[in-house]
């Protein structure tokens, strides 16, 4: 099994977390794989709000009427933004940020929640607002980020769905062989 393989299998949401900080080292991490994402047309124009004050992750976490809660728990959060004046798809180049975060989070032995604020009934402008953020900025989402409680740290338990992958073409049905 592949490290990728290995740490995709491992990684789930993580909703409530430990009080503990997280390490500088741990969070340049995150960030520097985070900043390594690829982006449309090579565009690099993601970038990311690290938040650690209490109070201001209290109040992003009330940005929705529902589903907001982790930013509160967690001991950090990132938001996963993008300038729309330089991104030729920015959700798109977020979400690709993001999924790196959670991975990079995963391999670190951290947990994480992706807290989706984009199309979430005006929760994109207060997440914007509250960070300062220009009306350029497209917000995706905001990564509760911490140390899990020890019930998030039962391994996740499904079968590979290996009916949902396809050789050649999706009318055919010809189903992957997992050689097992």
């Amino acid at each position: 099994m592949s490290h990728i393989n290995f740490i995709s299998s491992k990684r789930r949401t993580v909703r409530t977390f430990l009080e503990a900080s997280i390490e500088a080292e741990d969070l340049r991490d995150i960030l520097e794989t985070a900043l390594k994402a690829p982006t449309s047309r090579n565009r690099r124009a993601t970038h990311f709000v690290v938040i650690e004050d209490k109070e201001r992750l209290d109040r992003l976490s009330r940005c929705k009427p529902s589903g907001a809660d982790p930013i509160r728990a967690g001991s950090l959060a990132i938001a996963v933004c993008a300038d729309t004046t330089r991104a030729a798809r920015p959700y798109i180049d977020c979400a690709i940020a993001a999924s790196y975060i959670q991975l990079a989070v995963t391999d670190l032995d951290l947990g994480s929640c992706w807290v989706h604020v984009h199309d979430s009934m005006g929760a994109e402008e207060v997440v914007r607002a509250e960070l300062g953020l220009p009306p350029t900025s497209a917000v995706l989402c905001i990564i509760a980020i911490g140390l899990p409680k020890d019930e998030d740290l039962d391994p996740r338990k499904e079968d590979i769905e290996w009916e949902r992958v396809f050789i050649e073409t999706f009318e055919d049905r010809n189903t992957v062989s997992t050689n097992e």
